[in-house]
């Protein structure tokens, strides 16, 4: 399978793009790089991870919820592996010779309704019962905290203060009720002297 891959110049001007905070774009370039020539890729996380960020801890979920609802890839299941397509593939990748394509194409459903489709993959270890996502090993958060953290911290931010609290709970063997307020607990009681690097 070839791996070199275009990078469209225009692409730091890119509004969609420059949403994203440096690991939302270095993800974005890592996708692009580990697309088949068809522009699709096993869309498991922890498989994505490993290969782009293999010494950082991260939580790519809400990036790829991200990139799903802005129309930039659509994720979809075969026969239960998760895969992605990346948009607008051909209009930036040109191939004179493409491998053949191991990847099944996404059902018509998932090319209509992309926006839906953020709802439907379970990309992270998951609780029906809370509605909670489990980010690194032991934080757990739903949906609408992390956004909310994500607003008052910036994706870097949120992303420094899970670890601390995974390695807490970790090291410590602590239960917290709620690891959404323990976080912003935390924060308020930093906010001395953390406060103009939560957004660095």
């Amino acid at each position: 399978m070839a791996r070199k891959r275009m990078i469209d110049p225009d692409i730091w001007i890119d509004g969609k793009f420059n949403r994203f905070d440096y690991a939302g774009r270095l993800l974005w370039i890592g996708l692009i790089s580990m697309a088949n020539d068809y522009g699709k890729l096993v869309g498991d996380p922890d498989i994505i991870t490993s290969q782009i960020f293999p010494k950082d801890k991260i939580s790519i979920i809400t990036y790829l919820e991200r990139y799903n609802d802005a129309g930039m890839i659509v994720r979809y299941e075969n026969n239960g592996e998760q895969y992605i397509k990346i948009k607008n593939w051909d209009k930036y990748q040109t191939l004179m010779h493409p491998a053949k394509d191991k990847i099944p194409e996404p059902s018509r459903n998932n090319l209509d309704g992309v926006k839906k489709t953020s709802t439907q993959f379970s990309l992270v270890k998951y609780s029906l019962r809370k509605g909670k996502h489990t980010f690194n090993e032991f934080v757990k958060l739903t949906k609408n905290e992390h956004t909310k953290l994500i607003e008052k911290f910036g994706e870097r931010g949120t992303n420094e203060w899970i670890e601390r609290l995974d390695n807490y709970i970790g090291a410590k063997g602590k239960k917290y009720k709620s690891h959404y307020r323990t976080i912003l607990m935390w924060a308020q009681k930093d906010q001395p002297k953390n406060k103009e690097s939560w957004r660095k």
